[in-house]
């Protein structure tokens, strides 16, 4: 009676491990069969998204455009044009770059002066 009830009890392990397994097998397919139904939903999502974000966008700039910018009339018939001018500009090229003392020659004057104000002393 042990005997038999030990090998009904592993056929029947047996089978639920099958069972087990081929559930496990279909279960992850039908997974991998939604996951692209998934990714595909996610992609027409996204695509309707960026459409309505255009469509906002090109509101938002054409709102924010005031059109066409007001034109000046300009009377063409003055034969002199008055414009600000910088003296420096009506200078000669020689004129208008100053020239400074190389920093050497400033400290050995300076020296210089000290030492001729310490003589007079």
């Amino acid at each position: 009676m042990k005997n038999a009830f030990e090998s009904i009890l592993s056929s029947v392990t047996n089978w639920v491990a099958s069972l087990l397994l081929i559930l496990t097998a279909s279960v992850s397919f039908a997974k991998v069969s939604d996951f692209h139904s998934l990714i595909t939903d996610n992609i027409s999502a996204q695509n309707e998204l960026h459409g309505q974000v255009q469509k906002q966008m090109k509101v938002t700039r054409e709102s924010l455009n005031p059109g066409p910018a007001s034109s000046l009339v300009v009377e063409s018939d003055q034969t002199q044009i008055n414009s600000p001018t910088s003296q420096k500009m009506l200078r000669y090229r020689k004129e208008a770059g100053t020239k400074s003392v190389p920093q050497k020659k400033q400290l050995d004057r300076l020296s210089q002066e000290f030492n001729d104000a310490s003589f007079a002393n």
